[in-house]
């Protein structure tokens, strides 16, 4: 029959069945964490046990929070935040929901975390979740951006995925959205840290890594910043370019984990073989 071959091989092709195997794979999710979300509102349960041992609040139709309540992240900076053997504090530029805020306090080395969350409704939930796990004494969550002016600015966020909220525009896709946020520069992150102790960063800026990288640099902390984890992503970022900034600031160890086009970078002051 005229056109049944393209008919047939439209259901058969590799990008319908990827599309149908990521709306199966959705379908599960929502079996299994909406019974969930629904005890949380009938107060039946606090939260929803993620993987990594912390609760969060159910936000059952973001990626983010998908990710976090079955591992996706993998062990390599929980891992790093749990064992950190010295005590510090812990500055999450991004921190979304709170999931690695909420690992980091957990260490008994860790003497404060300060949480960034810029976008609204997500820094709602990251409010939620510190309090959620009893966590508001060694948590500090900031609604802010870090960049390179203290003021306003536009944020693109996903429709689907607040883990793609981003204030660099090479990154905006057809699906999002803008919101007026708050931005705060490296004079008001100076008044936030005064402890002459290490301190760990983890950069989840979506684009934006260089611009909170240097102005990081300005503060009088940076010296103490004994780590950097971050993301790179080739399609919009120069993948040399961070790693030399650090390298000029003396960061030695560069360990990555992931492949390209996007992976993470831990950066560190001590060589690998220490």
């Amino acid at each position: 029959m005229p056109g049944s071959k393209t008919f047939f091989g439209k259901y058969h092709s590799k990008e319908y069945i990827n599309e149908r195997r990521h709306l199966r794979g959705l379908l599960g999710y929502y079996i299994k964490y909406i019974p969930m979300s629904w005890g949380v509102r009938l107060g039946l349960s606090s939260g929803i046990l993620t993987r990594y041992g912390v609760e969060l609040t159910p936000n059952v139709f973001d990626a983010t929070f998908r990710m976090c309540c079955e591992g996706g992240y993998g062990t390599f900076l929980t891992s790093y935040l749990v064992d950190y053997e010295k005590p510090f504090i812990m500055l999450d530029i991004g921190a979304n929901q709170g999931l690695f805020s909420l690992l980091a306090a957990q260490n008994t080395n860790c003497q404060q975390v300060i949480a960034f969350e810029p976008v609204a409704s997500t820094f709602q939930l990251l409010k939620q979740n510190i309090e959620l796990n009893l966590a508001t004494s060694r948590i500090k969550a900031v609604q802010a951006a870090v960049s390179d002016h203290t003021g306003q600015a536009k944020i693109f966020l996903s429709k689907t995925h607040s883990g793609g909220a981003s204030l660099s525009q090479n990154t905006v896709h057809s699906d999002e959205k803008t919101e007026e946020i708050q931005t705060i520069s490296a004079q008001q992150l100076d008044e936030m840290i005064t402890d002459e102790i290490d301190i760990v960063v983890k950069l989840n800026a979506e684009g934006h890594e260089e611009t909170v990288i240097k102005e990081l640099i300005k503060t009088s902390f940076f010296p103490r910043v004994q780590s950097i984890f971050y993301e790179r992503d080739v399609r919009w970022s120069d993948p040399n370019m961070l790693k030399n900034l650090l390298e000029e600031q003396g960061f030695k160890s560069f360990r990555r984990v992931g492949h390209e086009p996007r992976l993470d970078v831990l950066a560190s002051r001590e060589p690998d073989d220490i």
